[in-house]
């Protein structure tokens, strides 16, 4: 999609979507109470509210190269810090999903390393060294993208308010897994295991 097509899409936005729904963002203007936190990877082909059908306002997000939560305590990454404790203390979610995908580009320069010019990358990409560690030096990309989202789900324990909420039972932590070929999505279940979704969060 070029630039000026999303300048086009603002324009449809504001004459239907919110035109259609307009008490609906009149009370979103007011404030957010979002259950569900979700930390996803910044990939352009992942998308949430897609995948969720989700309605704004009801997904408090964050997104970045990986989905990586850096453990307590890393100076060098307030931003992930500040949002998760603000999703916790602030927003009180009762729910916080990691959540990973398929080809991921992160996960292929955890794998097979960064290119030289990436220094950036390659100094956010020891957040998933840990995983690495775990899926092996000979692992394919699927089982270091699923370790990863387990690693990333114990990183979020490093956080105390974290591990309180754990604790007394008002946080319940995910790992979801998309297949963006497929549409499907698999879950960790309480073997640690992948499953589909269906299976996972079966009444």
């Amino acid at each position: 999609m070029a630039f000026e097509d999303l300048i086009a899409g603002i324009a449809k936005f504001q004459k239907t979507e919110h035109a259609n729904n307009a008490k609906h963002y009149q009370a979103l203007a007011m404030g957010q109470s979002p259950d569900t936190f979700v930390i996803a990877c910044a990939d352009s082909r992942l998308t949430p509210r897609a995948m969720t059908q989700s309605e704004s306002g009801e997904l408090f997000l964050a997104r970045n190269a990986g989905n990586f939560v850096p453990k307590y305590p890393d100076g060098m990454n307030e931003g992930t810090a500040a949002t998760l404790e603000y999703a916790i203390l602030g927003l009180g979610v009762t729910n916080i999903v990691i959540l990973g995908h398929s080809d991921c580009g992160a996960m292929k320069a955890l794998k097979n390393g960064a290119p030289d010019n990436l220094s950036h990358v390659k100094r956010w990409i020891v957040h998933g060294n840990d995983a690495l560690s775990a899926a092996g030096p000979d692992c394919d990309l699927l089982s270091l993208t699923l370790e990863n989202i387990r690693s990333q789900i114990n990183n979020l324990m490093t956080y105390d308010f974290v591990a309180a909420r754990i604790k007394n039972k008002s946080l319940t932590l995910h790992g979801w897994y998309f297949d963006i070929g497929s549409g499907t999505v698999d879950a960790i279940g309480h073997d640690g295991k992948f499953a589909p979704i269906s299976e996972i969060y079966a009444t």
